[in-house]
């Protein structure tokens, strides 16, 4: 019987840890903003999703903006794009001429926005 008792807490334990590790749990997605094209008044934007967190990317852009160096989703109005991983390339119309702009790119899951590093560059004349 002792025997048998120890096996049912071994077997309680292991399903135990098991439960608490849950591979399911997504993060947020990995972005990259590659490249920026600037003209004068669109810019070429490349970026990538690099993973997307072990949940559905919902959405997926650019973020701009020429009055803040640290764009977000909620301060942009860019192209807004669903359900892709990979490389992307947009392109941002209506800029400014010989404006200084910052973006990155951005994915959206169930866990939350994931950011690429901001690009700053200047429209042509």
């Amino acid at each position: 019987m002792n025997k048998f008792l120890r096996y049912l807490f071994v077997s309680s334990f292991v399903v135990f840890l098991a439960a608490g590790c849950d591979d399911e749990d997504p993060s947020v997605p990995t972005v990259k903003t590659e490249s920026v094209t600037p003209g004068s008044t669109t810019a070429e934007v490349n970026g990538k999703i690099v993973a997307d967190g072990g949940s559905t990317i919902t959405e997926f852009g650019l973020c701009f903006s020429a009055t803040t160096d640290k764009p977000t989703v909620e301060n942009s109005s860019g192209p807004f794009y669903t359900g892709v991983t990979g490389a992307f390339s947009m392109s941002i119309p209506e800029l400014e001429p010989n404006t200084v702009y910052h973006v990155r790119a951005y994915a959206i899951n169930k866990r939350g926005v994931g950011y690429g590093k901001i690009i700053s560059f200047t429209t042509t004349e």
